[in-house]
């Protein structure tokens, strides 16, 4: 195994579909501020392969430079909404909703088990504090250009607000504290009985 920080390819493709899925204007202006060798290794990797992290770095500023913050908070949370139907993850967070129900305190004790069928040696999760309706995760051992990463620790922040929305509750992922080697975030959520199967508002 090697000891690059990686991002399995699958997980770009969708990525990358879902930048198609804003628009023509938007995806033009996401591609032009990424590095033509990122747009080359996602489309060129077989779905399972594994590419340099750094791609992955390379495509979340790209969006986060071409939307507004809340619009590019928008785009990540969705993001894992999809990522969670396909092959990677949609066993697993099956297995979770039949384990837990639906409490994201619950999800975010399994995401450390969830986070290596997506990245490898980009840090560790770990839940450090939870109650009724609050959890707090760190991610720790992340190496420097990601912890220091202008864009990178607020995708990832608003990424687990999506076990908010599979929990079918409402609420929000946010950085808390940062350091050199990590990033702690705290998901806060209410319980909302005005969101039907799909976790939409009916």
């Amino acid at each position: 195994m090697s000891d690059t920080p990686q991002v399995r390819a699958r997980y770009m493709a969708t990525y990358m579909e879902m930048v198609a899925a804003l628009g023509p204007e938007v995806e033009q202006r996401v591609r032009g501020r990424m590095d033509p060798r990122s747009l080359e290794a996602i489309e060129a990797a077989g779905v399972m392969a594994w590419l340099p992290a750094r791609i992955n770095l390379d495509a979340t500023a790209a969006v986060a430079e071409s939307l507004e913050p809340a619009a590019a908070d928008r785009f990540f949370r969705s993001l894992y909404g999809v990522v969670y139907d396909t092959s990677l993850l949609s066993g697993f967070v099956r297995s979770v909703i039949r384990l837990f129900g639906r409490d994201p305190g619950g999800y975010a004790k399994m995401v450390s088990r969830a986070y290596p069928l997506i990245f490898r040696g980009v840090g560790q999760w770990a839940r450090v504090d939870r109650g009724e309706h609050f959890a707090v995760l760190r991610l720790f051992e992340l190496p420097p250009e990601f912890a220091a990463h202008e864009h990178w620790p607020r995708s990832v922040a608003a990424s687990l607000g999506s076990m908010i929305d599979l929990a079918r509750c409402e609420g929000e992922g946010r950085v808390v504290e940062r350091g050199e080697d990590f990033v702690v975030v705290r998901l806060e959520w209410t319980e909302s009985s005005a969101l039907d199967e799909s976790g939409q508002k009916s």
